[in-house]
């Protein structure tokens, strides 16, 4: 039996929501993520957590692309809003066979403050096996049979 070990496939990375810090503290202004790099991979999966949400807060959150990581357009159909009754839920980005090379969130907040408290990003069916991993990821394990 072959063991296939899938999470040396796959490329963990927890990005900066607002390209400073890993948590964009409560706030009512646009934040921008950092980008991510698909070049080797043909998957892409965003994974971006809500904090609190003030009652009457405007929110959503898009994707942009781009060729040169410097020229971003939004991704036709990647945008959500995130209702104020959201707090502490998942939103999530997926691209199959990535056009452009480079991705990055971009949440706007109005009105009353948002909390963005992690956003991650998983880069899977990957060129070469196994891949490295990101310097922000620390790996866990690989078990069979729940480890028993």
């Amino acid at each position: 039996m072959v063991l296939r070990q899938i999470q040396k496939e796959i490329k963990h990375i927890r990005m900066k929501p607002d390209g400073t810090n890993f948590i964009a503290a409560a706030g009512s202004t646009a934040v921008t993520s950092d980008s991510a790099d698909v070049l080797g991979f043909n998957n892409i999966c965003f994974e971006m957590a809500v904090g609190a949400i003030v009652s009457g807060a405007v929110t959503s959150a898009k994707l942009q692309w781009s060729d040169d990581n410097s020229t971003f357009t939004d991704v036709t159909g990647g945008s959500v809003t995130i209702a104020d009754t959201d707090d502490n839920k998942i939103i999530f980005f997926e691209v199959h066979k990535p056009k452009k090379r480079y991705f990055r969130i971009v949440t706007s907040r109005a009105t009353q403050n948002a909390t963005v408290d992690f956003l991650d990003v998983k880069l899977w069916n990957a060129t070469q096996v196994p891949v490295t991993q990101d310097a922000t990821t620390v790996e866990g394990g690989i078990f069979l049979n729940g480890g028993s």
